[in-house]
């Protein structure tokens, strides 16, 4: 009789096995910052290929179980549309601008994502040696950047988390210059990572995973984690990465704010009071202070969010395109062709996925999304689901390594809660039997 494939898989992967994984996985998110030297590949990228090939090679010998608590393929189906409409517009709506190598090398980054998402998880992942690297890693890199801030705060010296070093090169030139300020009129540390975003997107997935478990953690612990990972994304100063914080802690604890929602509701009528009184005493801060930069800063950031460069000024590429490409786009990886050379146009996952494979293209992804919102089982994670999807309406992880670092995580505990009972169960009956 043939043993459930997920659990011989977990039972054929030691701890061991799956402790390197974990290590691995979490220090791949800072290793993007470096490059592989082969164009277009991160050197955190090369762990995940690595792992993709290996799982790969698992499956072809023991097989796979796809299913409503097994492995979830949807990301995989989403690859292989992508595929077939990149293949319609070059080969039914060929142009110039069109190249089948340049999709083919796209197309590659979204089959590792959806394999990364869909099979590496379902068997190197454990919850508790993900929490464990990912609050060390996180933890250092958190110290790191209080350092960055307190350097600059104090001194006006600005450190570079971002290292250049024999072999272990920047990914990007820009990352080598190490501007903490990145186009703002104040300091904004991002510790090991290549921007504050990328930082505060880390720990947040190390705030997810102390959340959903926190066996081994005492009371005093956990507090101090969680604060100490929270101060992290403030002083980040990632206006994303607070925003989801607040949104995170209002899902994980709606019970205790349902409870106490008189003191809730009066608690933000004071901080909307407090923030109506700022915005309206805006011109009374003084610029040359942190403070007054960083006030001035944020309210600049929100008058102008349909203008920004990630999120309303985005869709301006999509100019660029006649008509008929806006249905079907001109298939993966074509952008390059026809934006014209250097030009700054930012495009965030939605508009790169109009421009790649069109309106139909984004339907589909929708109803991707709207499935993965349906199939959440807990708040923590909806709350996966939802920085998702809004990072990429205001970013371009779509296909990244952070799209799968908040999926991965997500489905994983989707598919985790669903079989834990039965895994207990079977692991005992392997060992009586063994």
């Amino acid at each position: 009789m043939r043993r459930d494939n997920r659990i011989f898989m977990n039972y054929v992967i030691s701890k061991k096995g799956k402790e390197i994984f974990a290590f691995f996985f979490a220090l791949s998110f800072i290793l993007n910052s470096y490059s592989s030297g082969i164009d277009g590949i991160s050197l955190g990228a090369v762990i995940h290929i690595i792992y993709a090939i290996v799982s790969i090679v698992l499956i072809s010998k023991y097989g796979l179980k796809i299913g409503k608590n097994a492995v979830q393929i949807s990301p995989i189906l989403l690859a292989i549309i992508f595929t077939v409409i990149s293949m319609i517009d070059i080969v039914f709506l060929p142009s110039s601008e069109t190249s089948l190598l340049n999709s083919f090398k796209e197309l590659g980054k979204v089959y590792l994502w959806g394999i990364s998402i869909c099979i590496v998880n379902y068997i190197f992942f454990d919850l508790k040696s993900l929490r464990k690297w990912f609050v060390i890693i996180g933890g250092i890199s958190t110290l790191f950047l209080f350092i960055q801030f307190l350097m600059w705060l104090i001194g006006g010296s600005e450190i570079n988390g971002i290292i250049s070093l024999g072999l272990l090169q920047p990914y990007h030139i820009d990352y080598s210059i190490g501007s903490g300020s990145f186009y703002t009129s104040f300091y904004r540390p991002s510790s090991f990572f290549s921007e504050p975003a990328f930082y505060a997107n880390f720990i947040l997935s190390a705030i997810v995973l102390v959340l959903v478990n926190s066996n081994g953690i005492n009371k005093k612990q956990y507090i101090f984690i969680i604060s100490f990972f929270s101060l992290g994304i403030l002083v980040s100063s990632s206006t994303a990465g607070i925003v989801l914080l607040f949104i995170l802690f209002c899902l994980y604890y709606k019970n205790y704010i349902l409870k106490n929602l008189y003191s809730f509701l009066i608690g933000l009528l004071v901080f909307t009071s407090i923030l109506g009184v700022v915005y309206f005493n805006l011109e009374s801060f003084d610029e040359s202070t942190y403070l007054g930069k960083s006030i001035v800063t944020i309210n600049r950031k929100f008058e102008v969010m349909d203008h920004s460069r990630r999120f309303g000024r985005s869709y301006d590429a999509l100019d660029y395109l006649k008509e008929e490409q806006k249905i079907f786009g001109v298939g993966m990886g074509n952008e390059i062709n026809i934006l014209p050379p250097n030009s700054d146009s930012y495009m965030n996952t939605v508009t790169m996925i109009i421009f790649s494979v069109g309106v139909v293209g984004l339907g589909v992804f929708m109803i991707f999304i709207t499935g993965l919102l349906l199939s959440a089982k807990n708040y923590v994670i909806l709350f996966l689901f939802i920085s998702y999807l809004a990072k990429c309406v205001n970013g371009s992880i779509g296909f990244s390594l952070y799209g799968i670092l908040f999926l991965g995580l997500a489905i994983f505990l989707n598919c985790y809660y669903s079989k834990e009972n039965n895994y207990n169960k079977f692991i005992k009956s392997i060992n009586y039997n063994n």
